[in-house]
């Protein structure tokens, strides 16, 4: 109580911005009233763009049973990302894990899920940083849901270089065997979480690591999708 209070006179000297463009905004707000959240379209697929009924994109052997982002990877949501890659920024972390919410809420409406955890980040590159942005949305997402969040449950070994600069082929290789699971998900469904889905090859690789590890399904929740395809709005 006193620490909220606290936070409110402070608010009045040091007025807090809005996380995707730093206009003023009140106390308990995210986000300004000309800010609009660049959602994703509801039911399409985020490797084809397609709806999922006509989508053929499951007759892939893939290992999650669905996937889903909350927002296009484009001006306002790219900056507030890249921010967060920099500083543990609180309150866009939860901006975006609210997004999360409701588009985990709208695209696997009745999944019980046991646990939450996040796409882990090589030990080099979180040394070099201090912490793992996805692993902020997962802890936010876990308090606005109610389920366990099973900290770095999976660890990354392998190359530290980045992945960026990959074609679609090449990530799926330098993924493969990448990742190593460090606790029991046996029978378990797991909500896994990241900040960006590109090509999949992460998703698939912690998805593979996971079943291979007994859990029940899997299925992939991030903060955005790459609109690469011209199907995209």
């Amino acid at each position: 109580m006193r620490g909220d209070l606290f936070d409110r006179m402070i608010s009045l000297v040091f007025p807090r911005g809005c996380v995707l463009c730093g206009a003023t905004v009140a106390f308990d707000d995210l986000v300004c009233s000309r800010c609009v959240p660049d959602r994703s379209q509801e039911g399409l697929c985020l490797f084809c763009g397609k709806a999922h009924y006509s989508c053929r994109c499951r007759e892939d052997q893939w290992a999650f049973e669905g996937a889903a982002a909350a927002l296009y990877y484009r001006e306002e949501t790219r900056r507030a990302l890249l921010q967060l890659k920099k500083l543990p920024d609180r309150r866009i972390a939860r901006y975006l894990a609210g997004e999360m919410y409701l588009c985990q809420h709208r695209e696997f409406p009745g999944v019980p899920f046991d646990v939450i955890t996040e796409v882990p980040m090589h030990p080099q590159k979180l040394e070099q940083r201090g912490f793992n942005q996805a692993e902020l949305l997962a802890g936010q997402l876990a308090v606005l849901g109610g389920i366990f969040h099973r900290m770095r449950l999976l660890t990354c070994s392998g190359s530290a270089e980045s992945q960026h600069t990959l074609g679609r082929k090449e990530r799926f290789a330098a993924a493969h065997d990448r990742y190593s699971l460090g606790g029991d998900v046996r029978e378990k469904t797991v909500l896994l979480v990241d900040d960006v889905f590109t090509t999949g090859a992460t998703a698939q690789a912690c998805a593979a690591c996971l079943m291979g590890g007994g859990a029940r399904e899997v299925y992939i929740l991030t903060a955005a999708v790459t609109p690469l395809l011209a199907t995209l709005p």
